[in-house]
């Protein structure tokens, strides 16, 4: 299969579960991220705005806020992802194909020392491939940032044994499910 069907047959498996089942699986995603030595020594976190069936962050940035972590939030600009941060999860607008991203006046983020990264993704492998939408951003993004720890966040029933990769896709570090952890201290293939 090539990507683009692999998108599609990812975009069904997740569109098929249920609204209970998604909820409680990005809770215990995010309680697993939260309990990560990454997450517990990291000064700032990068972390999306879920759209659609995507695992919903919001738990994790709350927990950020309390704990008193920069967040930033990524946006688009000239064909590269940036990130700029917020103070309170309202603090957010449509951006870029209509996804979440800071309000206009909210400042760059242009420190990336001591952050992890969290990555959306369709589908993951356990190789620390990633299938997005297609765009390219995390990829480019983690590739001019080596310092930065990727961390792919996914459901369980999206990830693959292996996914097709080109020259430009750009590994996670590691990636979490609401059942597993690939990479770091937890790795289960191990």
């Amino acid at each position: 299969m090539n990507k683009n069907e692999l998108r599609q047959q990812f975009l069904n498996i997740r569109n098929s579960l249920t609204e209970e089942y998604k909820r409680q699986a990005g809770v215990e995603i995010c309680n697993k991220v939260i309990n990560l030595p990454e997450y517990k020594d990291c000064s700032t976190l990068l972390c999306y705005i879920p759209v659609n069936d995507e695992v919903n962050t919001l738990p994790l940035i709350l927990n950020a806020f309390e704990s008193g972590k920069t967040v930033a939030v990524p946006y688009c600009e000239n064909g590269n992802m940036c990130f700029k941060i917020i103070s309170l999860i309202y603090d957010i607008e449509p951006g870029f194909y209509s996804i979440p991203t800071a309000k206009d006046g909210n400042k760059t983020l242009d420190d990336f020392d001591c952050c992890i990264c969290i990555v959306p993704a369709l589908a993951a492998d356990k190789e620390f491939n990633r299938l997005g939408y297609g765009g390219g951003y995390y990829d480019r993004f983690l590739k001019s940032h080596p310092a930065v720890t990727g961390i792919c966040v996914c459901y369980d029933e999206c990830v693959t044994e292996k996914l097709p990769a080109d020259e430009h896709d750009t590994p996670v570090n590691e990636i979490i499910t609401q059942q597993h952890f690939y990479g770091g201290a937890f790795d289960v293939r191990r």
